[in-house]
């Protein structure tokens, strides 16, 4: 189990407030989190809350379906922020023609 606030740390630095800010920026609800981990939103409520350790295989899981790394979910350490990182990883998975038509896209945006 990992526990949820680093020593010396804060709250507002903990594993829990992580998960929290993250789910918050993807505009996910800890319903949808829960179903999709098999896990309860009691679970998910507590474990954002601090008021519980999340297990080492349900950091696996919430890495996976944040997709952002467990070190930066138990470090807080990260290059981008979470919503750049999150378009950043789903633009890299896009076909070339895609990209390619997400940024005539933002081009467009710029130039309004």
């Amino acid at each position: 189990c990992y526990n949820m606030q680093p020593r010396g740390g804060t709250m507002q630095d903990s594993i829990g407030n992580r998960l929290r800010r993250v789910r918050e920026s993807l505009g996910i609800t800890q319903e949808d989190v829960a179903n999709t981990l098999g896990l309860t939103r009691n679970i998910i409520v507590n474990i954002e809350n601090d008021y519980r350790s999340v297990k080492s295989e349900e950091l696996y899981l919430f890495s996976r379906f944040y997709k952002i790394s467990m070190e930066e979910l138990i470090t807080g350490k990260k290059g981008l922020n979470l919503k750049n990182e999150f378009f950043y990883k789903a633009f890299d998975e896009l076909s070339d023609e895609d990209k390619e038509e997400v940024i005539k896209m933002v081009e467009n945006k710029l130039n309004y």
